[in-house]
């Protein structure tokens, strides 16, 4: 699961209504297939959540104080009380700034199996990396915790002299 996944269901663990709207009709695409996406899909309605697909928030309605109570929805116009309101948007790769660096740029920033750059000593991990997809047979960036917490650790082995690969 992605970090919004874990969140509506440790809300939901907890005793709070989750309603869970979904832009599209997958979960994390380009990175789950259909069968991955209705297996999220369907572990989160067994957990209790309400899914909403191919939807979106066109407003968050607040009270006076400052507080939210509800949110509106932009396809359906339906208004859904509310006391927290979580929102993640994917991940966008700031790579801007490596711009003459020499470094090469994709999305992300294309790394070898030690997580090592085009440039020797220059390492990336974590939701900038690209790495090497063999189902795919190209690389990408993954943009889940627990490959990026796997990166960080070969990357940091290796500037401090390791051997190791992810």
């Amino acid at each position: 699961l992605d970090a919004a996944e874990a969140v509506a269901e440790r809300l939901r663990a907890r005793g709070a209504e989750v309603v869970y709207i979904l832009r599209g009709r997958d979960f994390m695409g380009g990175v789950l297939d259909k069968t991955g996406s209705d297996l999220v899909a369907s572990r989160l309605r067994a957990f209790g959540c309400d899914l909403r697909m191919d939807e979106e928030v066109a407003e968050v309605i607040g009270d006076k104080q400052g507080r939210v109570r509800a949110v509106a929805l932009k396809n359906g116009g339906e208004r859904i009380e509310a006391q927290l309101v979580c929102a993640a948007i994917g991940i966008r790769m700031n790579t801007t700034f490596l711009a003459g660096s020499g470094i090469e740029v994709n999305k992300g920033i294309p790394v070898d199996a030690s997580m090592q750059t085009n440039v020797p000593g220059v390492y990336a991990a974590g939701d900038v990396a690209e790495v090497d997809d063999p189902l795919i047979g190209a690389k990408r960036g993954l943009g889940l915790w627990e490959p990026a917490r796997l990166q960080g650790r070969v990357a940091g082995s290796n500037m401090g002299g390791g051997q190791s690969a992810y």
